[in-house]
């Protein structure tokens, strides 16, 4: 879609634990598939909250992956009682990080963090759930991959 018309020449992957027509279906643990450097730029689709215990090692194989950037879009943990209610209806297993976790997570992987977007609670939400309970903040950041962190 969009990134084919405005960018035709990076190539990229969407990868999501459910396959879809813009997502390929993986495992929620390795990235073992993908060659180094083989894509410009790797998407997790609202996915890493679900990966839980194996979020910094997907980062680090993305990271490994991705030529250019990494590109996350990710539910947050909820600050109230309401929000965080959502998060355990969504995932009651999953592990959800507030942004300033997020963005020390990035730092100590080496990711450059580009920019960082809020994302309406209404946009993009579980639609299994009633609106009125799924309510959880939403961020979209965009990382750049520096090959120099060891």
């Amino acid at each position: 879609g969009l990134v084919r018309r405005t960018a035709p020449t990076v190539q990229w992957v969407c990868i999501d634990v459910h396959e879809s027509k813009q997502c390929r279906q993986f495992d929620g643990q390795s990235l073992h598939g993908f060659n180094h450097t083989s894509y410009d730029v790797v998407l997790f689709n609202y996915v890493l909250h679900h990966a839980a215990e194996h979020t910094i090692s997907l980062l680090e194989e993305a990271r490994r992956v991705s030529r250019r950037f990494i590109i996350i879009g990710e539910d947050l943990k909820g600050s109230t009682k309401a929000e965080r209610q959502g998060n355990f209806v969504h995932e009651w297993s999953g592990t959800f990080r507030a942004d300033i976790e997020w963005r020390h997570i990035f730092r100590l992987l080496g990711l450059e963090l580009v920019r960082a977007f809020e994302v309406d609670k209404r946009c993009a939400r579980d639609q299994r759930l009633p609106h009125h309970l799924y309510i959880t903040p939403r961020m979209l950041y965009i990382l750049n991959v520096s090959r120099t962190h060891a």
